[in-house]
């Protein structure tokens, strides 16, 4: 699918690849696999850990597919690829998630979703983009209508998706040469490198 349209939307020129923590993904969505801590917010029964039969379990996340949506599980491959971001996109009605199936890294860019994810003409603010490395211990779920962009770093990262199924269909049906998606927008961006020089890798 080619994202036809304006010209590409200005972005800074490289973006700093930082580590994954929950504070600093807060504005984007919730980091997936961290252990809660003891009196954690809420002190609901599901925020703590329970231990059970050879089992430990906790509650992780709520996952909202929008009005009207059905819940998806997708297997997705992500490939090495050059780590410059040409484009971003964001889903209208649906958080997504992305969980790490075989301990392979991505690279994760993003950008603030806008107020009403519904709105015509929405465009990500570029100048709050950031970009993470997720080292394939730990997902993520981001909230509707953040923008957002994976690049594999190594080949066949396999990552277990979670969705909604209408907006699949949607961008499928736009790969096969139908109209572009409705429920998802798609931006091109100036090249923006993805900059993994300070994680020491």
């Amino acid at each position: 699918m080619s994202v036809s349209g304006p010209p590409p939307l200005p972005g800074p020129a490289s973006i700093r690849v930082e580590r994954l923590t929950p504070e600093a993904y807060a504005p984007f969505g919730w980091v997936l696999g961290e252990r809660p801590a003891a009196g954690r917010a809420g002190g609901s029964e599901s925020a703590r850990i329970v231990e059970a039969s050879g089992a430990r379990f906790w509650h992780e996340h709520d996952f909202v597919a929008g009005a009207g949506g059905q819940v998806e599980l997708l297997w997705v491959t992500y490939l090495a690829q050059p780590p410059v971001s040409e484009k971003i996109e964001a889903h209208r009605h649906t958080e997504q998630a992305i969980i790490p199936v075989n301990g392979q890294p991505i690279l994760h860019i993003v950008a603030p979703p806008d107020l009403d994810p519904l709105a015509p003409g929405i465009a990500p603010d570029l100048g709050a983009a950031r970009a993470f490395y997720l080292d394939g211990t730990r997902g993520v779920c981001m909230r509707r209508g953040t923008w957002h962009m994976h690049y594999g770093v190594a080949e066949e990262a396999f990552y277990l998706m979670v969705t909604r199924r209408s907006t699949t269909d949607d961008i499928v049906a736009a790969f096969d040469g139908a109209a572009g998606p409705a429920e998802t927008v798609i931006v091109k961006t100036t090249p923006i490198v993805l900059d993994t020089s300070g994680l020491g890798l």
